[in-house]
């Protein structure tokens, strides 16, 4: 029977004789034959290139939801500079009030509206919210409040009289919806606040004018009433006679003199 033979070759001396390796055959086994670092370390490189491709996937996933983040943020930001504009344009301020942390948002525009040059200024949060509004106009607010928070209405809204920088007080209009309840509670609510001060005063000086022209038009009517009573009485003489005259030819003489 056949014994299994094998070509063993001592490396170092292959290469003290200067033979050429490539010669020998393919099955050819080398003893003492120096291990390359990479087949040295083979495992431990296998092991840090999956790691450093497994590293470069996230740091590419992670590129790319940065740049998804930065053109929402930079979208948003446009959107909330029109909110801004627009507002702006239309004088009109816009409020955000959150009742679970207590927080109110303003934005410039009421601040503006105010007489104030930013939000800050106004020291205002959801224990003070009563000095800034007229005492008169209190209880019709925190009605419309209820109806609002009781579904009865499907919006907040009044008309109110606000405290401005230089104390005085102007007319104002408030609009605005809850956007989240929990448990029927009132968690966060967002509205605008509009100028209606020039409105209400042109409103005030067109009823104080309809009041005049009414109040005109009941002295004509009763100075009319009190001339007509005052000509029909001589009136009614002056024809009675006048008729006598005509029928009553005999008495004329006496009735002229």
């Amino acid at each position: 029977t056949p014994t299994p033979q094998q070509i063993v070759i001592d490396y170092n001396q292959l290469k003290k004789h200067n033979l050429d390796a490539s010669k020998l055959p393919a099955e050819t086994i080398f003893m003492h034959k120096p291990i390359g670092y990479f087949e040295k370390n083979k495992t431990e490189i296998y092991i840090i290139g999956s790691v450093l491709a497994f590293l470069m996937l996230v740091i590419l996933v992670l590129t790319r939801i940065i740049a998804l983040k930065n053109k929402a943020e930079n979208n948003l930001k446009k959107s909330e500079s029109r909110l801004e504009l627009a507002l702006g344009g239309a004088n009109i301020g816009l409020w955000d009030v959150d009742f679970r942390l207590k927080d109110v948002y303003m934005n410039n525009g009421i601040a503006e509206l105010l007489g104030y040059n930013k939000p800050a200024d106004l020291n205002y949060n959801l224990k003070t919210w009563q000095s800034i509004f007229h005492p008169q106009d209190i209880s019709q607010i925190e009605e419309a409040f209820i109806m609002h928070t009781q579904e009865i209405t499907p919006a907040f809204s009044g008309e109110v009289r606000l405290k401005i920088r230089t104390g005085d007080y102007k007319w104002f209009a408030l609009h605005g919806r809850l956007t989240q309840k929990e448990n029927n509670e009132p968690v966060r609510m967002v509205g605008i606040l509009m100028n209606i001060h020039f409105q209400k005063e042109f409103e005030e000086q067109l009823q104080l004018a309809k009041e005049k022209a009414e109040e005109s038009d009941r002295l004509k009517s009763a100075f009319l009433a009190n001339m007509s009573h005052e000509i029909r009485t001589p009136m009614n003489a002056i024809l009675g006679f006048s008729d006598i005259l005509l029928y009553d030819q005999a008495n004329k003489e006496e009735f002229l003199n």
